[in-house]
């Protein structure tokens, strides 16, 4: 009898850590489940309008890439299918040259603002790129107030015709300026790679090759408009 107890506690035994595994197993699925690339997009205040999603052509030119109609509802979605990861904008057609710029992933990204301050996103969330890149701009942000603060400390001491004060002050502002461009060199040298990081690189190196090309072979992952536009910058320099 007792033989028949140790084998059926086995044998639960061996059941129960198979359904723990088993569950473990769905939920991990489930977890990782990929979302398909698309923009959601909810603009509070903005009742009727049309939003279009546009694009860099050629670095500064702008095209339109999709747009949607805005006719009551809370939100409106573009179908990012296609459209690789890269900055890209929003503008409203009845309030043009106002732009949110934001960055886009091969997953979901949600976005949240308020028409009267459409320029900044209220919440966005996303996958590592859209992470990465708040990452990037806050830093970037904390660089340019420090920036501000001297620029008017110079204003100041020229008014004033303060010499010393005029020197010292422009010397923060190179030291500063020399700490921002480190930190873009190294963002963009961390791993793991993201589009967002060749963004970065290309757009803070492409007046230093040296630098630039040290970037780029530092990736083992070589994907992206960006990374293409890297290669064919890098090509076009080596080329006699």
């Amino acid at each position: 009898m007792l033989q028949v107890i140790t084998r059926m506690n086995k044998f639960s035994f061996r059941i129960s850590l198979a359904m723990i595994v088993l569950s473990y197993t769905i939920l991990s699925c489930s977890g990782n489940k990929k979302t398909d690339p698309a923009l959601d997009v909810r603009i509070i205040g903005l009742d009727k309008g049309t939003v279009y999603l546009k694009a860099f052509e050629n670095d500064t030119l702008l095209k339109i890439i999709d747009s949607a109609k805005v006719k009551g509802q809370k939100q409106i979605r573009f179908d990012l299918h296609g459209v690789p990861p890269q900055l890209l904008l929003l503008e409203v057609k009845e309030r043009p040259g106002e732009y949110l710029m934001f960055f886009s992933d091969d997953t979901l990204v949600q976005i949240t603002t308020e028409l009267d301050r459409f320029g900044y996103a209220k919440r966005i969330t996303g996958g590592t790129n859209v992470r990465l890149w708040r990452q990037y701009k806050d830093m970037l942000l904390q660089y340019n107030s420090r920036k501000l603060d001297l620029v008017k400390a110079m204003l100041t001491a020229r008014q004033k015709r303060d010499t010393n004060v005029l020197d010292s002050v422009q010397r923060k502002l190179q030291s500063i300026e020399r700490r921002r461009k480190l930190f873009s060199y190294n963002f963009a040298l961390s791993k793991p790679f993201a589009p967002v990081r060749a963004y970065v690189a290309y757009t803070e190196f492409r007046d230093n090759p040296a630098a630039l090309d040290s970037i780029y072979h530092s990736w083992k992952t070589h994907t992206g408009i960006y990374d293409t536009l890297i290669r064919h910058l890098l090509d076009s320099i080596k080329r006699p």
